[in-house]
């Protein structure tokens, strides 16, 4: 970083510099009239924000994509079957030697995802943007391959084709909806293929019966649009509700975690002094035994309180223990343990003394 002293304007960085998950662009920021002077150490922690939040999203999402793929590793079995009965039924349609080399073509992306990729992708994805573009690429060629029947269906089986495409891709979207959630990057990598299907149909059908009406193509051009914008309708507000439920269930552990954290202080801390109490004590004296190195244990007995307590009152006499405890505590190193074993007795483990220091 160059020009910090001296000048209101700050460059960061004249050349991009990779940190990370995160890339630095050249940023200029100089001080104009009407604009707000940025101080050098206001840059910094600007720009730390900065790398910090793109960071975290970038592995929100790759975390995310994680999710959907261990998801999608569960049907593959179902997909690979699906395949398979649909290249049995356009097999004798189309011919074998078209209809194999997409079913090897198929076979082979789902024996990637789920063997191959799933050990590459715990490697690939620390790469930040290439492994969310190399993830989010396999997705979209399955889905591409698997709405590829619904063409050969429209072109070969004339209105029934139709709606067993419109069935296909309908089953396909929901089911990409469904594996999704919380990964809208992969939402649109996995369906868009499918809208793009769903709106090719009308052309399709122009080419096989060029007699058809315009109404007729119209109707199925909106029928696709429908579907594009109800599946992500849908899909949107699921994702809405899972993100508030997550929420609710964070919001009950932060309180759960606090409460327990409050509870836990409230065990170990004198109330009065904020000191430790016997507890605290008892795991101080049993660290240091264990530990095996010289230490001290110190008692300390105050003369003469109990006539503070009767002469100037209780209330007076916690103030004299709250500053006998912090005087304590303040002469103490940060190894040291110091409690209040109750009224006017206080107790101090040190650790790592030798005898001749004691």
């Amino acid at each position: 970083m160059t020009g910090l002293s001296g000048l209101r304007g700050v460059i960061i960085h004249p050349a991009p510099v990779r940190c990370g998950l995160v890339h630095l662009r050249p940023v200029r920021m100089s001080a104009r009239p009407g604009y707000e002077t940025c101080r050098p150490g206001q840059v910094i922690a600007l720009a730390s924000y900065a790398i910090t939040a793109r960071h975290e999203r970038q592995a929100q999402r790759i975390l995310a994509l994680d999710r959907v793929f261990a998801a999608r590793r569960r049907q593959t079995v179902f997909r690979v079957v699906t395949g398979i009965i649909l290249a049995l039924g356009f097999g004798p349609i189309l011919g074998w030697r078209a209809t194999l080399p997409v079913l090897a073509v198929y076979g082979v992306l789902q024996l990637v995802e789920f063997l191959g990729f799933q050990r590459a992708w715990h490697r690939i994805s620390g790469q930040g943007r290439f492994g969310l573009e190399a993830g989010l690429t396999l997705l979209a060629l399955n889905s591409v391959i698997f709405g590829l029947p619904s063409v050969c269906m429209v072109l070969h089986f004339g209105p029934w084709g139709v709606a067993c495409a419109g069935y296909l891709l309908t089953g396909a979207t929901v089911n990409c909806v469904q594996l999704t959630l919380g990964s809208r990057s992969a939402y649109w990598a996995s369906t868009l293929p499918f809208f793009l299907y769903a709106a090719l149909i009308p052309f399709e059908v122009r080419l096989v019966s060029p007699a058809v009406s315009a109404p007729v193509l119209a109707g199925l051009g909106v029928a696709a649009v429908i579907l594009a914008a109800s599946v992500t309708k849908q899909w949107l507000q699921w994702d809405a509700a899972r993100l508030k439920e997550a929420a609710a269930v964070r919001a009950q552990q932060v309180e759960r975690d606090v409460n327990e954290r409050r509870l836990l202080k409230l065990a170990q801390q004198d109330a009065l002094t904020g000191l430790g109490n016997r507890d605290v004590l008892h795991n101080a004296l049993g660290a240091a035994l264990n530990s095996r190195r010289p230490g001290a244990l110190f008692i300390i007995d105050l003369d003469g309180f109990k006539d503070i307590n009767d002469m100037r009152g209780h209330g007076i006499g916690d103030e004299v223990l709250r500053e006998i405890a912090a005087r304590i505590a303040g002469g103490c190193r940060e190894i040291d343990t110091v409690t209040r074993l109750g009224g006017d007795e206080f107790a101090l483990v040190l650790p790592g003394l030798e005898a001749a220091a004691v």
